[in-house]
């Protein structure tokens, strides 16, 4: 391969991207950061409102597909709904588990985080494995709770917890992720995975002002994440600038794990 600069590693003017929970909390923050790359981007989720932001600064490079991720059938519409080819697929979606406590876990509401955690990002990864005809990037979203177990120290006696299955979800990511980078090798797709630490959403610490410093107490940059920050490791695992990086896990976390 030709040597190139940095601003031209990171380019993807010609790129046609796909993520999906590109609306949401960090996945809008992932989906921008492509646009400004230079990507076009296919949004798939269920609430278009969510990408407006982005729409009305990039018009026609974001297109949003309304499918429920959770289902089998929508799923495999996708295969029609994409364009042939593919360069770069985010799986971000996830259903959150409504009860986060093990000893009241519902067995339909955990199914679901199953599917949307494990089942949809594998089966959206093979499509993608058909539509990178010229190699590509997939970039599965994880998080620290799939590397190491919540301190429930934290937790105090609020009622607050953290599901067992969204950890198991991510955990499987992470070998998913080693797993498709070893099958995609020899097509040039390359297989990444991201674990975001504390990112929380507008409104999430209202009340809680102790538990927030609780998380930013375990944290060696002793602060919560602002969501702009996944941006320069979604461009560097998206583009060419990590041509040589499939398989890994990468903790975008403020240091948690490293304790």
């Amino acid at each position: 391969m030709k040597e190139k600069t940095v601003a031209e590693l990171m380019n993807l003017g010609d790129k046609t991207a796909v993520v999906t929970g590109g609306g949401g909390h960090l996945g809008l923050e992932m989906s921008r950061a492509l646009l400004e790359a230079g990507a076009n981007v296919y949004v798939v989720g269920q609430t278009e409102e969510k990408t407006e932001p982005l729409k009305s600064l990039y018009k026609s490079k974001i297109k949003f597909l309304k499918i429920n991720l959770n289902d089998e059938k929508e799923v495999e519409s996708l295969n029609e709904k994409l364009p042939k080819t593919i360069d770069i697929l985010i799986n971000n979606f996830y259903s959150w588990p409504k009860n986060p406590h093990l000893e009241k876990m519902v067995w339909n509401d955990v199914r679901d985080t199953l599917v949307s955690g494990i089942l949809s990002p594998l089966y959206l990864s093979k499509i993608a494995f058909e539509k990178m005809q010229n190699g590509g990037s997939i970039i599965n979203i994880a998080s620290m709770y799939g590397i190491v177990s919540p301190n429930f120290q934290i937790y105090r006696d609020s009622g607050m917890g953290n599901a067992a299955e969204y950890g198991a979800t991510k955990a499987a990511l992470i070998q998913i992720t080693k797993y498709l980078a070893v099958k995609g090798a020899p097509k040039n797709i390359r297989v990444n995975a991201i674990s975001p630490g504390p990112f929380s959403k507008p409104g999430s610490f209202d009340g809680k002002e102790w538990f927030k410093q609780e998380l930013i107490n375990k944290m060696p940059l002793n602060r919560i994440g602002e969501n702009w920050e996944l941006k320069g490791t979604v461009v560097f695992l998206a583009s060419n600038l990590s041509t040589y990086v499939t398989g890994q896990n990468i903790s975008v976390d403020g240091g948690w794990t490293i304790w």
